[in-house]
C-alpha cells in the first residue's frame, strides 16, 4: 500500500479505476442488458431496438442470443459489440463524467415520473446522449 501511495505521489494515474467507465457507456450497457432480457422473451421489436442502439443487425443479435441463457448471450454480445467495449476514463474527464451522469439520472427520473417507457423507446432516446467523452 505504501508503494502505491508513493507511486501515485510521484506519478499520478492518467485514468480512473478500471472498474469505472464513461457515464453514457454505463447507461448504454444498462439499457442494452434490459433490452436483451426483453428480446430473449421473444420480443422482436426489442431485437431491432438493440440492433439500432449497438449498430448491429437484429438478425445477428438473434443468432448470438439463440437458445442461450441470458448470461451467456450477454457475454457474447459484449464481446461482439464495439459500442459495449469497456473504456477507461481519463482523470481529466472526471468532472465532465459527473455532469453526464447527473444528466442521465435527470433524464431517467423525468422518464419514470411521466410514463412507463418501453425498453426500446428508452434505447432510442439513449442515442441522444452523444459521445461518451463529450459531456
Amino acid at each position: 500500500m505504501a508503494d502505491t501511495i508513493r507511486r501515485r505521489l510521484e506519478r499520478a494515474d492518467q485514468e480512473l479505476d478500471d472498474r469505472l467507465e464513461p457515464a453514457t457507456d454505463c447507461a448504454r450497457r444498462a439499457l442494452a442488458r434490459a433490452t436483451l432480457r426483453r428480446a430473449l422473451e421473444d420480443d422482436e421489436p426489442c431485437f431491432r431496438a438493440l440492433g439500432e442502439m449497438l449498430g448491429m443487425a437484429a438478425q445477428t443479435l438473434g443468432c448470438l442470443a439463440a437458445s442461450r441463457p441470458f448470461g451467456e448471450a450477454w457475454e457474447l454480445l459484449e464481446q461482439s459489440s464495439v459500442r459495449l467495449r469497456r473504456r477507461l476514463v481519463p482523470v481529466s474527464m472526471l468532472q465532465a463524467q459527473v455532469r453526464a451522469a447527473g444528466a442521465i439520472l435527470d433524464f431517467l427520473d423525468q422518464a419514470q415520473s411521466t410514463v412507463s417507457i418501453e425498453a426500446h423507446d428508452v434505447a432510442r432516446s439513449a442515442a441522444g446522449f452523444g459521445s461518451p467523452m463529450e459531456a
